[in-house]
């Protein structure tokens, strides 16, 4: 935890999550707040979720790879 650090949702990432003996990778959105990731979004979220949660910063990934650590 990192107080002050703004809200940053990354959208669009190829998530590496270290599951099935480090071969599992999904994509979706993350929420991070205060530095800590708060939620996962598999296969991205819903329009409603994206309305409900509008962080300071908001970051296109692309397709890019976000692993944990």
């Amino acid at each position: 935890f990192v107080p002050g650090t703004r809200p940053v949702w990354i959208r669009n990432a190829t998530i590496w999550t270290g599951g099935e003996n480090g071969m599992e990778e999904v994509t979706g959105d993350i929420l991070l707040a205060g530095g800590i990731i708060q939620h996962v979004y598999i296969g991205g979220a819903t329009k409603n979720e994206r309305e409900q949660l509008v962080p300071s910063t908001f970051v296109d990934a692309e397709g890019k790879w976000v692993s944990p650590g």
